[in-house]
């Protein structure tokens, strides 16, 4: 319907022989819609303005989902990172992982991701949390032990996953809950975790590179035959 109305207000500008009649009318249509834009937009304006004390917190509980009505500006925005989404959390993690496929990732639910969550590493059956290092694809978890131990980290198993003890490449086995989980060393474990992508990815964005040039090159020649 919209389709139409826009053809019919189109023929209709087209029609008209004056042009200051016509240009008139462009910028009162250009007007009415601007002004109809912001009119509509007037409800989450007033929703914004009076939720400013409502500001999204910095959170200690590394459980606790996002709240809906949370205000997120410049200032806080980091803290986003230390909540759960509201949806799409399991989406990719292992099914090792999940108890229950429920989005709830309490303790009494889904027991193996609110460790992973909470930051525990299982050492011959005992949980301790610790606070890892984290980077751009990379995670990092220090891990003392008396003897040689089995050491689960809280980091999830992929295909492509890539593991060093103490900077050394090391293998490693997905765990129960599909994690990482190395044979560790007596003493300190510094156990470091990346992920290596695929040829696919990286042939994906020369192939992306490739058209981009081609397509740059392809408007300065188009350009120039124009001029000629």
């Amino acid at each position: 319907m919209m389709a139409t109305f826009s053809l019919v207000i189109s023929r209709f500008i087209h029609s008209i022989a004056n042009k200051k009649v016509k240009v008139l009318l462009n910028v009162g249509i250009m007007t009415f819609l601007i002004i109809s834009y912001y009119g509509s937009l007037t409800g989450l304006f007033v929703k914004i303005h009076s939720s400013q004390d409502n500001l999204l917190k910095n959170n200690t509980e590394l459980t606790t989902f996002i709240p809906n009505d949370a205000v997120i500006k410049k200032e806080n925005y980091n803290n986003i990172f230390k909540y759960i989404i509201l949806y799409g959390e399991m989406d990719y993690y292992p099914k090792a992982a999940i108890n229950r496929f429920w989005n709830n990732v309490s303790e009494e639910i889904n027991p193996k991701i609110n460790s992973i969550l909470l930051h525990k590493v299982i050492i011959n059956g005992k949980r301790e949390v610790k606070n890892p290092k984290v980077a751009a694809n990379y995670i990092e978890y220090n891990v003392k032990v008396n003897k040689k131990e089995k050491i689960d980290v809280p980091v999830l198993a992929y295909k492509r996953t890539r593991v060093m003890l103490n900077g050394k490449n090391v293998g490693y086995t997905a765990s129960s809950r599909g994690t990482v989980m190395v044979d560790g060393e007596k003493g300190n474990n510094k156990i470091s975790v990346t992920y290596q992508p695929s040829k696919i990815f990286y042939v994906s964005i020369a192939i992306s590179a490739i058209t981009w040039i081609g397509l740059f090159v392809g408007i300065i020649f188009s350009k120039r035959k124009s001029l000629n």
